[in-house]
């Protein structure tokens, strides 16, 4: 499971919305009643490695765009020894 560790915001970004932003990135999309598009598309997990970091860092893209209109401007990727993949997401107030 691909985990988002840690959010890294420019300072006019809220505690709040980075809350909010942890919880949509560990939300399965389809999960929440009423609003079942809401989340990430978690397909990816069933990839190789490479595809599965490309198709989860567009959803961050994507979705962090559309619910909180802020930008991404670097997604790091670290994969420890046993295959735990955590996820480090720059989040600025962009254009």
């Amino acid at each position: 499971m691909y985990e988002v560790e840690e959010i890294e915001a420019s300072e006019d970004i809220s505690e709040a919305e980075i809350n909010d932003l942890k919880i949509l990135y560990q939300t399965p999309v389809g999960s929440i009643p009423m609003e079942r598009e809401k989340g990430i598309d978690m397909e990816f997990l069933s990839m190789s490695t490479e595809v599965a970091k490309n198709m989860f860092a567009v959803e961050i893209i994507k979705k962090t765009r559309l619910y909180f209109g802020l930008k991404v401007t670097d997604i790091l990727f670290n994969q420890d020894d046993d295959g735990k993949i955590t996820v480090k997401v720059v989040i600025s107030r962009g254009e």
